[in-house]
């Protein structure tokens, strides 16, 4: 019970040297939005990100910006899920949510480490639009390297190994697992 207040109040509980870091970062993004230097602003929201509770509203709208331009969708939905928990009802928030999941969906596939060569994750057809092709190459990257990617997807059907599944603009997530 101790570990799980613990952990509730960790945000509380940042020092002044992760609050300095959290400001740190949050400037180096907002500059880097501004001067549209869009995969440095996705790696600066990546580590805000890491820091836990630290990222305000506005960092996590940059964070959404950057991670949509280069095409990190699993960095867009985290970054749309920690705006969407800060202002539930704002409507840039909501509208944003609702172009995402016009073209992609929710996903959290994880293959398990029984599975001795992980399988690739097939999309047909294979999306013409660039970041939508980024989205799904980053998700068969994730896969390759930790066996599990939680993010979106380009709507369409796909296979991972055995399973065959659709992702549909739903903001429930489609699960896969692979135990084998």
């Amino acid at each position: 019970m101790r570990l799980f207040l613990a952990l509730l109040s960790l945000p509380a509980l940042a020092g002044p040297v992760e609050r300095a870091e959290a400001e740190r970062l949050s400037a180096e993004l907002r500059s880097r939005v501004t001067d549209a230097r869009w995969q440095a602003a996705a790696d600066s929201y990546g580590r805000l990100a890491a820091l836990g509770d630290l990222a305000g509203f506005d960092d996590h709208w940059r964070g959404l910006q950057a991670a949509r331009a280069v095409g990190d969708m699993a960095l867009a939905w985290t970054a749309l899920q920690a705006a969407s928990d800060d202002r539930p009802t704002d409507p840039d928030v909501l509208r944003a949510e609702g172009e995402l999941l016009a073209w992609y969906g929710p996903v959290d596939l994880r293959v398990s480490a029984k599975v001795e060569t992980v399988p690739e994750l097939t999309l047909e057809p294979v999306p013409m639009d660039p970041t939508q092709r980024q989205a799904w190459e980053n998700a068969r990257a994730s896969l390759q390297t930790h066996r599990e990617y939680h993010g979106l997807l380009p709507l369409g059907m796909y296979e991972l190994g055995d399973q065959h599944f659709e992702v549909l603009g739903d903001p429930a997530p489609v699960q896969v697992r692979l135990k084998r």
